[in-house]
């Protein structure tokens, strides 16, 4: 079977990249598979992919570079949507020459004009959601920001995704609340993202310290962790909380970190690269996100053997934690309820061993090969194969 992913970058550092990269590579592994990347985009200042790239996945850079000068200011950002018509151009000719049976769009530059985009044969064409699905109004800041957001939902939603044979989401709280009962409910699979790093690594049980990792932004509302953590501070002032990452709020709250006097107990520790090998230094995972598409990082905690706290935030918690086995859930923006579960694990090593070693179980979920496996039963499924 040959199936191409689209996407725009496969270099810059995120999610999707991560996520994709590990699928091809899955997907490669299985006899009688042919897989391609397709991307538009290459990172100046990190131009190898963010993950190694199975030598048996093809990669084709379309030389598109939509963010080559968006840093400029927005003249340029427009300037770059003008680019859209060769996107178009080069991805029609080099899926010509392909035909394969399967297009996967990322849900990037590519997913407005993907479908039908093919004229030599007919694929099926699938389109992955990363987020869950009102990500838009969620993340929103203005009354402008919700209209843009409804008008694009109705866009994206009612006019594009039809056109797509599949849609995926990633949890089944999503599905469940957003898309069961949408006019392209028999078409949305759930499928959910694999563990991105193979480590041997695990976690230390007796290591009196707490992690977060995650970009230092609104969505992730570290504001809220820290503020749980003063609670936590007063009754346990041998424990430290790790936060790994960076972004536009760290000066805030570095700033919040020293005016609570929790400079000794939380420390900013910045973006690292080996993020499993840094989370099996630690004996409890927190997340406090507003929301997220998955939650990645909570398998990625949990394949380390990682008891897990998190807010049951929209969508993704709430599929990889089961509550009071591997980890524990407490109602979103909930300090005092966070600081509660959080003092129940370290005032105990046999339960952080008990949920830590549950979690492992957990992990398996998500290896890389048997997401592979639920990809490939869609596929044969479209391709009537």
């Amino acid at each position: 079977m040959k199936i191409v992913y689209c996407i725009n970058s496969i270099s810059h550092t995120g999610g999707i990249e991560r996520v994709t990269i590990a699928k091809a590579n899955a997907l490669a592994d299985i006899p009688g598979n042919e897989v391609w990347i397709a991307y538009t985009d290459v990172n100046p200042a990190h131009p190898e992919p963010v993950l190694p790239v199975d030598a048996r996945v093809r990669l084709s850079d379309l030389n598109i570079r939509y963010y080559a000068d968006d840093y400029k200011g927005w003249y340029y950002r427009m300037k770059s949507n003008l680019r859209r018509r060769k996107h178009k151009k080069i991805l029609k000719e080099l899926l010509d020459d392909i035909r394969p049976d399967i297009v996967v769009s990322t849900g990037q530059c590519e997913k407005y004009f993907l479908p039908g985009l093919c004229r030599k044969h007919t694929p099926a064409y699938v389109r992955e959601f990363h987020y869950h699905r009102y990500y838009r109004k969620e993340g929103a800041k203005s009354l402008a920001g919700r209209i843009k957001a409804a008008v694009t939902d109705f866009y994206d939603f009612r006019l594009q995704l039809p056109r797509y044979d599949a849609t995926c989401v990633l949890t089944q709280e999503d599905f469940d609340r957003n898309w069961r009962h949408s006019h392209i409910a028999g078409k949305v699979h759930v499928i959910p993202n694999p563990l991105t790093e193979h480590t041997s690594a695990r976690a230390h049980y007796d290591a009196h310290t707490a992690v977060t990792v995650g970009r230092i932004a609104a969505q992730k509302n570290h504001a809220s962790l820290v503020r749980a953590w003063e609670r936590v501070a007063e009754t346990h002032p041998d424990w430290k909380l790790a936060i790994y990452g960076d972004g536009e709020l760290m000066e805030a709250l570095r700033t919040q970190v020293a005016e609570a006097g929790l400079e000794e107990s939380v420390l900013l520790k910045g973006r690292v690269d080996e993020v499993s090998e840094r989370m099996a230094e630690c004996s409890i995972f927190v997340l406090t996100s507003r929301f997220e598409g998955f939650g990645l990082v909570l398998a990625e905690a949990a394949n380390v053997g990682l008891p897990m706290v998190s807010y049951a935030c929209p969508c993704g918690p709430r599929d990889i934690i089961s509550d009071g086995t591997d980890g524990m859930l407490v109602p979103p923006e909930d300090e005092e309820s966070l600081a509660r579960a959080l003092k129940k694990l370290m005032r105990s090593e046999p339960l952080r061993r008990r949920m830590g070693e549950a979690a492992l179980q957990t992990a398996r979920r998500y290896d890389p090969a048997a997401i592979a496996r639920q990809w490939m039963e869609l596929f044969n499924k479209l391709t009537n194969l």
